[in-house]
């Protein structure tokens, strides 16, 4: 499912970034790369907010469709 689909104060596991060179390489300078687990902290309006290890990174709506992730049980 997409990230922007994702609940509120869940972990999950991202398991597919969709789209160009640029665009990947941005998100794996702020930690975000495919098999890490983040946490969503907000996902209501406007970005979504997730923790990446000790990181809060705001992601715009348009990146958050094109992240896919899955849940992971806490633990």
């Amino acid at each position: 499912m997409p990230l922007s689909m994702a609940k509120e104060g869940r972990l999950a596991r991202i398991v597919r970034i969709i789209g160009g060179r640029g665009f990947v390489s941005r998100l794996m300078n702020m930690g975000i790369n495919e098999g890490e687990i983040i946490k969503v902290l907000n996902n209501t309006r406007g970005p979504v907010l997730i923790s990446v290890g000790n990181s809060r990174i705001a992601l715009g709506r348009g990146a958050s469709f094109r992240i896919f992730v899955e849940y992971v049980k806490e633990g």
